[in-house]
């Protein structure tokens, strides 16, 4: 037996943008899950402050000063 070369047919595959466009319905599903969990898990964030300031709420938390540890 004789062993012959045999060539590879080239392989086209699409970009990584161009698969993110073909797929765009994908992602959008996915930005309601992310946008959800940075409202109810990083937005109550902003309020955490409250336990490192004198609170005065004529001030608001972001013009309350410091008290540190």
């Amino acid at each position: 037996m004789t062993a012959k070369a045999v060539a590879s047919p080239k392989v086209h595959r699409k970009s990584l943008g161009r698969r993110m466009a073909d797929s765009w319905q994908l992602y959008v599903l996915l930005l309601i899950p992310v946008v959800i969990t940075i409202v109810y898990k990083y937005g109550p964030m902003y309020g955490i402050q409250i336990a490192f300031r004198n609170y005065n709420p004529g001030l608001g938390i972001t013009g309350s000063p410091w008290v540190g540890w």
